[in-house]
């Protein structure tokens, strides 16, 4: 094999594989060693010391890192730099509003995709001092200032704050920026996505989204290849924080998800959402919270399949406890929209260990191993899902009693059809 060693200044190194052959008289490997980092004039303090840091690498032999300069003996903060597989490129927001008047100056990559894109943001400083940070993009030709800004999100003294959260391989990327009131006062925060040629903003806003004194909160979760963002919102009354609502972006408008309604809401109006998986196809899963009247009972789980939420998990006499308490969860989300998870199980008011569960698209079955071996005799057992492929076929393990006593635990395999007990 032969390849290109990158290595850092302190000769931590990766390698970076040009070509590989295989062969009884295979030739020794050889390796060209490449430097990364900023070096020479500016890079290197006054007593020889030098510093450069690798942080990304992808599978195209892509390395993003930075560098500190210097004057003098003085450090004067962080550059971000990109390495393309010939030549080492300083990325990130430069220049005016982006330097101290000492010339210290500080700029972060965030994240780096398959394409050499990088998502990250960069300190924003005048005569004062900081006055935050800036979110930006570098899209494999040049750097974008992105996130939102203007009125609202911007304080009377310039100060504000964008930060990036997801970047996807067709480099779009998510964030969220913070908001302001007044000159000084702040008043939460907006999600957004930058969608390849503008940034929008996305989110529940208005009535039931805003506080009174005019706060309000969205949250970025997951980001698709399609351009489609899951996330929660806080939700208010007045002043009064009413917990938070699921919503998705799907690339035109926000929609609100997850379970609601009678069952879904205390008897002042909280609820709580939120989502756990966001597939390529804009299907999520999440949990919602249950109640009665004021008395927390548990969650469900739930599915959003494109074009409605459904409960799935399950439900019914054993998974309920005796004053009405359950409690269900999603732990995968294959791109059929199928859903692996867990759902504890009751007698009266006993707990008895959880059963695995998985959603097929149009029910949800009880799956994992049951019976003699894998229950204790007062009734408990234990199935746990521990991976989900994209045919709907479940593996995870279960616990084995014998009485009371545990005797440890055997592996399973749903393969669409049955549950089959797999392992030595």
């Amino acid at each position: 094999m032969f390849g290109r060693l990158v290595c850092r200044k302190n000769l931590l190194c990766a390698v970076l594989p040009l070509l590989t052959f295989t062969g009884l008289d295979a030739a020794p490997m050889h390796y060209t060693i490449q430097r990364l980092g900023f070096i020479g004039a500016g890079y290197t303090s006054s007593d020889g010391f030098q510093s450069s840091q690798t942080q990304f690498l992808n599978d195209q032999g892509q390395v993003v890192g930075r560098s500190t300069p210097y004057s003098g003996t003085t450090p004067l903060g962080t550059d971000t730099w990109s390495y393309n597989g010939s030549s080492t490129l300083r990325i990130g927001l430069t220049g005016a509003g982006y330097e101290a008047s000492s010339g210290y100056r500080d700029t972060t990559a965030q994240r780096l995709n398959m394409q050499g894109q990088v998502a990250g943001y960069s300190n924003r400083y005048n005569s004062s001092g900081l006055i935050g940070q800036d979110a930006w993009l570098y899209n494999g030709s040049s750097t974008l200032q992105i996130g939102l800004t203007g009125a609202g999100y911007e304080r009377g003294d310039g100060h504000r704050n964008s930060q990036t959260q997801f970047l996807n391989e067709q480099g779009q990327v998510a964030g969220y920026s913070s908001r302001y009131y007044s000159s000084t006062t702040a008043v939460g925060q907006d999600a957004w996505l930058y969608n390849g040629s503008s940034t929008v903003q996305i989110g529940l806003t208005g009535t039931g989204y805003e506080r009174g004194d005019g706060l309000r909160s969205s949250q970025t979760q997951f980001l698709n290849d399609r351009g489609q963002v899951a996330g929660y919102s806080s939700r208010f009354s007045a002043r009064a924080a009413l917990g938070q609502d699921t919503w998705v972006y799907i690339g035109s408008s926000t929609l609100q998800i997850g379970l609601t309604g009678t069952g879904y809401e205390q008897s002042d109006g909280f609820r709580y959402s939120i989502a756990q998986r966001l597939n390529k196809q804009g299907q999520v899963v999440g949990q919602s919270s249950r109640f009665s009247g004021a008395t927390p009972l548990g969650q469900d789980a739930w599915l959003y399949n494109g074009s409605s939420t459904l409960q799935i998990g399950l439900t019914g006499a054993g998974y309920e406890r005796g004053d009405g308490y359950r409690m269900s969860q999603t732990l995968f989300l294959n791109e059929q929209g199928q859903v692996a998870g867990q759902s504890n199980r009751y007698s009266g008011t006993t707990a008895l260990g959880q059963d695995a569960w998985l959603y097929n698209g149009s029910s949800t079955l009880q799956i994992g191993l049951t019976g003699v071996g894998y229950e204790r005799s007062d009734g408990h057992r234990t199935n746990l899902a521990k991976a989900l492929n994209g045919q709907g076929q479940v593996a995870g393990q279960s616990n084995r009693y014998s009485g009371t006593t545990v005797l440890g635990q055997d592996a399973w395999l749903y393969n669409g059809s049955s549950t089959l007990q797999i392992g030595l």
